[in-house]
């Protein structure tokens, strides 16, 4: 990683080209040898609660109990990978409207058929380069939408430089949720306030009692 004079990252962490192949799936298959798995089967639902019965990532869970608490009607993952995430939303809250894009074909077509994630859910990733000033008005014309209710990202704005870590979520915002997650490593070698003071969303939201948890004004 390089860095400029302002302790700023100045690079992404990744050759994106071959993210896929040298990093993703590579990455999922020693989680699943370690039995961890990425897509829900046997978690439910009860009594308003989600009772764990998989070996999932627990931000898998928590974006769950986001929906679960928010009820939002549409969802939207940006740099959503395969779509797991979406999918396992889908198996819990089946009436939520959801979709997500990512920058790689890769990732939906070949770490989607990895991880078995199903054709409904990979049918509603588009493939874009969502720093791009258009991405968003491409994804709400896509989808026939104004706004989703609850965007989140996950892993994935602490592998970008300073820039586009900024844009990133500049987008996010463009998006319009009343409820906005952003799901990264905060001890990762980024300067997080600044980033977002930068990007403009304590103008809009305010924190919650979540610190990856962010709410409309």
């Amino acid at each position: 990683m390089q860095y400029d004079e302002n302790k700023r990252k100045i690079s992404d962490d990744f050759n994106w080209d071959d993210y896929s192949k040298e990093h993703y799936i590579p990455q999922a298959k020693e989680q699943m040898e370690r039995r961890e798995m990425f897509l829900l089967k046997e978690t439910y639902i009860e009594n308003g609660e989600i009772i764990e019965k998989d070996n999932v990532h627990f931000n898998s869970i928590n974006i769950c109990k986001d929906v679960l608490k928010y009820k939002p009607k549409s969802v939207f993952e940006c740099g959503c990978g395969a779509g797991y995430h979406l999918q396992n939303i889908k198996h819990l809250f089946p009436k939520t409207i959801i979709a997500g894009c990512d920058l790689l074909r890769s990732q939906v077509k070949d770490a989607g058929k990895f991880l078995k994630v199903k054709k409904s859910i990979t049918d509603n990733i588009l493939v874009l380069d969502f720093l791009d000033d258009n991405s968003v008005n491409e994804i709400l014309h896509t989808f026939f939408r104004e706004k989703f209710d609850y965007v989140f990202t996950n892993a994935v704005v602490m592998h970008l430089n300073f820039e586009n870590a900024v844009k990133f979520i500049e987008n996010m915002i463009k998006l319009n949720p009343d409820i906005l997650r952003i799901n990264e490593g905060q001890a990762s070698q980024q300067n997080w306030d600044e980033i977002y003071q930068e990007s403009g969303l304590f103008d809009k939201y305010d924190k919650t009692d979540d610190m990856f948890v962010y709410k409309i004004k």
